[in-house]
C-alpha cells in the first residue's frame, strides 16, 4: 500500500532506471516478504523481537540481515535482495550493517539519506510501524497508539520525510 501510494516518489528517486520499470513494485513486494528471512535460525525469542525492542544478544539479532541476503542472493532481483540486507538503515546514519570497508575507503561511510535505495527505505518505515503495532496488541493497546508513537522525533528521524508521511496517511488509524 504505500508503495502504490509513493509510486512517482519512487520514479523520481529511481531516476536512472525507465519510468515504467522504475514504478514496478515487484521487487519491494518480494523484498518486504522476505525482508527478515534471517531471522530463520535464530532462538524463538529473537526471531519474535524486533529492532526498537532491547535483547540481550544484539550482534546475534543485527546479523539477521547479512545472514538472509546471503541466504537469497543471486536468487533475488538486487533490488529485493538489497532491502534484506538494508531494511535496518536509517534516514539519519544511524543503521545496520555497518558500512564494509574496502581496499580504497579507509573510513567507509554510513548510508543515509538518499544513497539508501527507496525500497529500503519505504519497508523500514513499515517494519518499524509494523513492530510498534504488534507491541500495542501485546499491551492492549489501540493501534492507534502507534502511530502516536511514530511521531516521536526520536523515530521521526530515522526515517525518509516523505516516505514517513506518507505512512501515516495512509496507514488507518483503526
Amino acid at each position: 500500500i504505500l508503495g502504490m501510494n509513493l509510486r512517482n516518489y519512487i520514479s523520481h528517486e529511481r531516476k536512472y532506471v525507465d519510468r515504467r520499470l522504475a514504478q514496478d513494485l515487484t521487487n519491494l513486494g518480494i523484498g518486504a516478504m522476505l525482508h527478515d528471512i534471517g531471522k530463520i535460525d535464530q532462538r524463538p525469542e529473537l526471531r519474535r523481537t524486533h529492532v526498537l525492542d532491547h535483547h540481550e544478544d544484539e550482534e546475534g539479532y543485527r546479523a539477521h540481515t547479512a545472514r538472509g541476503f546471503e541466504l537469497l542472493r543471486g536468487r533475488l532481483e538486487s533490488t529485493a535482495a538489497g532491502i534484506l540486507l538494508h531494511h535496518h538503515q536509517r534516514y539519519d546514519g544511524k543503521g545496520f550493517p555497518e558500512p564494509t570497508r574496502t581496499h580504497l575507503e579507509r573510513h567507509p561511510e554510513p548510508l543515509r539519506g538518499h544513497r539508501i535505495h527507496v525500497f529500503c527505505r519505504i519497508v523500514a518505515v513499515a517494519n518499524v510501524l509494523d513492530g510498534m503495532m504488534a507491541a500495542c496488541e501485546a499491551k492492549g493497546q489501540p493501534k492507534v497508539a502507534a502511530l502516536a508513537a511514530l511521531q516521536a522525533p526520536e523515530i521521526r528521524k530515522m526515517f525518509d520525510p516523505v516516505i514517513f508521511a506518507a505512512a501515516v496517511r495512509c496507514i488507518p488509524p483503526f
